[in-house]
C-alpha cells in the first residue's frame, strides 16, 4: 500500500511529488548521463530521501549524495518548509544531503544544501505559531489535529528568492553548468 499523509485528502501532493521526482530523474540523467537511484519507501517516508545521486565536483571527483525532491506548490514566489509531518520530524530535519525544489517557471530545480537550509529557516522564521494559512510566511503553521496531538504537521513558507542566498545549484533539462559554481 502506498503511503499518503492523511492531510493530503485529494491525493494531489503524492501525484505532484511523483511527477516532480520523475522530472528530476530525467533532468539529472540527461545532464550527467547516469540516473539517480530511487530509494525504498521506508527511506522516502522516514529518512526523507528520494534519490542517491553521483555528482561531479569542481575538483573532478565524484560526490555521492542523497536528495529529497519537493514539488511546486502552486505559489510562484514562496516555498513550503516542513518541520514536522504527521507527528514525526519533517524533511527539513531528515537525512537527505540536499533538497531539490521544483521551479516550473525556470523549467527545472534549485538544489540546496539541507543543513544550510536549516540554518537559514531557523534564522528567518519567528517562533510564534499560527493556525491561519495566510499568516504562514516566516511563521510556523500548525495543521491537522493540533499541537496537543501527536498527529499534526508543522510547516512554514519562505520566499523562494532566499534559496539563492545559500549554497545551491540548478538542474534544468538542458543546462550543462557544473554543480556548486
Amino acid at each position: 500500500m502506498e503511503y499518503r499523509n492523511e492531510f493530503d485528502r485529494n491525493g494531489l501532493d503524492i501525484s505532484d511529488g511523483r511527477r516532480a521526482e520523475d522530472n528530476f530523474k530525467r533532468f539529472f540523467e540527461n545532464r550527467f548521463g547516469v540516473a539517480p537511484l530511487k530509494t525504498e519507501e521506508d527511506d522516502d517516508k522516514y529518512r526523507h530521501i528520494d534519490f542517491y545521486m553521483q555528482v561531479p565536483t569542481n575538483e573532478g571527483n565524484i560526490h555521492t549524495a542523497s536528495v529529497d525532491v519537493k514539488s511546486w506548490k502552486q505559489e510562484p514566489n514562496d516555498v513550503w518548509i516542513e518541520f514536522v509531518s504527521y507527528g514525526r520530524l519533517g524533511w527539513l530535519y531528515g537525512e537527505a544531503n540536499y533538497i531539490a525544489f521544483e521551479t516550473p517557471d525556470e523549467k527545472g530545480f534549485i538544489i540546496v544544501d539541507r543543513q544550510e537550509l536549516v540554518k537559514l529557516v531557523e534564522r528567518v522564521c519567528v517562533t510564534n505559531f499560527t493556525n491561519n494559512l495566510k499568516y504562514a510566511l516566516f511563521r510556523p503553521l500548525i495543521r491537522g489535529k493540533g499541537k496537543n496531538s501527536d498527529k499534526f504537521d508543522l510547516v512554514t513558507k519562505i520566499p523562494r528568492a532566499l534559496l539563492y542566498s545559500i549554497k545551491h545549484w540548478t538542474l534544468k533539462e538542458e543546462n550543462k553548468e557544473k554543480p556548486w559554481n
